[in-house]
């Protein structure tokens, strides 16, 4: 799985709320990334998660070989 991929099916939850995925920092060991969740009417929390990665340049078309969500999400 690409980190493309990885962000296309968060993107598809169906708490996940539209525009809101943005990269947090990145390296040649991973990337993360942070977005909101729709918990109820008007109401979100923010997740975060990070992915490890395997190769260097284009990120969204490197391999994702781990991955974990980062809790508190800041």
């Amino acid at each position: 799985m690409t980190v493309s991929d990885m962000l296309d099916n968060l993107k598809e939850e169906t708490q996940y709320v539209v525009n809101s995925m943005i990269l947090k920092s990145y390296d040649d060991n991973g990337c993360t990334y942070k977005y909101l969740s729709e918990y109820k009417t008007d109401h979100a929390v923010r997740k975060e998660v990070f992915m490890a990665t395997t190769g260097t340049g284009d990120l969204e078309g490197r391999t994702v070989t781990e991955w974990v969500y980062v809790y508190p999400a800041v």
